[in-house]
């Protein structure tokens, strides 16, 4: 026992002195001590393999390098040359398939996750791939099956539970939908791509107030405009009408879309908000200065904020669209003859003034 204990002392005192090195004129380098950057051991790996043919192993670490930095077109030509050397490799499939997925080559990333799943070993990673790039066109002909094992062996996965609620909202199973897309919310509430589907299933439920809950656990600044687009509508749809024009102007923002365009100007006229109709009407003109309604709705909510003239302008340009518009015409000749009117009683009321100047100074008080 004694000899034990030495021993086990010596083994100790031994794997500390190698640790510290007393004698090394090299200093311990560890992971965390690398500071070149990824462009910097990109070009230190293509300066080694100049004049020479790169591994597949190679232009796959240069790929990674650059996803790591999302630069998704670099790390995409780099993995296509890797798969070109070595076409067997599922795992390069993979990587091409989340690459292709990242810049919105969604029916090449479907692709490129099948050939993965079928090469290789069916691994949880690869069939999690495939199932998301079929839940994102919608293909459930072979990855319904795949979600449904995953399911019964991953059943608190939250990925793997919204792809199983993606799939029975597509069939149209809203009780089992409902209640994926509720456990993801309850076990990640941030989630916003689960919030998004499960906010547009609420509204298609009629359950406005519910979506809006919903969406708003995972709404932040960095949420996309179709995001903000469906908070304005579940807003809406509750009537919390200024928390709806916010949203849609936040998606507007970043699409200037006929459709959020659309959704405002509906708001605006049926809430009465005169003075941002015509805020907005200008600016739907202005991104799109041939539509007739956007036009036609600046042209009236100008008329009724009595700024003629420039109400004017926009049916003349409503006019030129379409000269045998007869409402138009109509509508345009009615406001020319209010505005001759008003230069009328505003040339009679001058002309009144002036003769009044000249005889108020000769009444002496």
């Amino acid at each position: 026992m004694f000899w034990r204990n030495q021993g086990y002392v010596f083994i100790l005192v031994f794997l500390l002195a190698c640790n510290l090195q007393p004698y090394s004129q090299w200093p311990i380098k560890l992971t965390e001590d690398d500071i070149l950057g990824h462009e910097d051991k990109i070009a230190l790996i293509t300066r080694n393999y100049v004049g020479k043919e790169n591994s597949a192993k190679t232009l796959t670490a240069i790929a990674r390098l650059y996803a790591e930095d999302e630069n998704w077109p670099k790390a995409l030509a780099n993995v296509n040359r890797a798969i070109k050397l070595d076409p067997l490799n599922s795992n390069l499939h993979s990587l091409k398939a989340d690459y292709a997925y990242q810049l919105g080559y969604t029916s090449v990333a479907y692709s490129e996750a099948l050939t993965a799943y079928k090469l290789g070993v069916k691994s949880l990673r690869q069939s999690l791939g495939l199932a998301r790039m079929a839940v994102s066109l919608s293909e459930f002909a072979m990855a319904g099956e795949i979600i449904d094992s995953l399911l019964l062996v991953y059943p608190d996965k939250p990925e793997v539970l919204y792809l199983a609620a993606r799939k029975y909202d597509k069939h149209g199973d809203a009780l089992k939908a409902r209640a994926c897309y509720q456990k993801v919310a309850l076990l990640t509430p941030v989630n916003a791509e689960n919030a998004f589907y499960y906010g547009r299933f609420l509204l298609n439920q009629n359950e406005p107030l519910n979506a809006q809950r919903v969406l708003e656990q995972a709404a932040t600044g960095d949420n996309t405009w179709q995001y903000q687009q469906l908070l304005g509508d579940a807003y809406f749809l509750s009537g919390n009408y200024d928390a709806a024009a916010i949203s849609y102007h936040r998606a507007l923002a970043s699409n200037t879309d006929t459709l959020l365009f659309d959704k405002l100007l509906d708001l605006y006229q049926n809430t009465g908000r005169a003075d941002s109709l015509v805020r907005l009407s200008r600016a739907a003109v202005a991104a799109y200065p041939t539509n007739r309604t956007y036009l036609l709705v600046a042209a009236r909510s100008l008329d009724k904020r009595y700024q003629y003239e420039e109400a004017l302008t926009y049916y003349q340009k409503l006019y030129k669209l379409d000269t045998l518009d007869s409402m138009v015409a109509a509508e345009m000749s009615y406001l020319q003859r209010k505005i001759a009117y008003l230069q009328r009683k505003q040339q009679e009321q001058q002309q009144l003034a002036d003769s009044l100047s000249k005889v108020l100074p000769a009444i002496n008080f």
